[in-house]
Formats: C-alpha cells, structure tokens, sequence
C-alpha cells in the first residue's frame, strides 16, 4: 500500500520531490520554520516576551503567509517582519484586555 501525500513529513516530500528529474528548485516551510523565528524576533527585539513565546507561536503559524507560494530571497525577512509585527502589536496591546487576542496571549 502507497503512502497518500498526506501523510508524507515534510522532510520525505521535499527528498522525493528533489530526486524528481523534472524540479529544479524547492522550497518548503512548515510551522517549525514560523516558531524559529518567534524564538529569533524574541530574543533580538523582545527579550522581555520570551514567556509569552508559546502562545504567541500558536498564534503566529495562523498568520497569512501564503505569500511564500511565490517565494524571492526575501522570504525571511518577511517571516522575521510579519512575526517582529505580531509580536510588537502584543506588547502595545497588553493592556488591553477587551480584545480576544490579547486575552489569549496574556
């Protein structure tokens, strides 16, 4: 019995795709690739949220990235933005406990 592209991991689809003679290139990021970065944006810019990091990795690999469909060399550095944003739009809003997000990060 095959396998269904399903249940592949992430590191067995990109090793069956690159052996493919007719792919040139891949890329492929998973919710791994997003929590990295939290971790990164944290410990560069926001130290002080570091035990905030879980949930706000939770919140993050929920985020519009499918601009990374298309991706340039630029693709980091629009995960490590699109994080530093999330991030810095938690700490402004703390207090702000009317809002559901920000409830469910502090």
């Amino acid at each position: 019995m095959t396998k269904e592209l399903k249940d592949y991991t992430t590191q067995e689809l990109f090793d069956e795709l690159k052996d493919r003679p007719d792919v040139v290139g891949i890329k492929l990021w998973n919710e791994e690739d997003i929590k990295d970065q939290v971790d990164h944006v944290i410990e560069c810019d926001f130290p002080e949220m570091k035990d905030k990091a879980d949930k706000i990795k939770e919140y993050a690999i929920n985020g519009d990235f499918s601009f990374l469909n298309d991706c340039t060399d630029q693709e980091w550095e629009y995960i490590y933005s699109e994080v530093y944003q999330i991030i810095k739009w938690f700490k402004e809003n703390k207090n702000d406990q009317n809002n559901e997000s920000v409830k469910q990060i502090f």
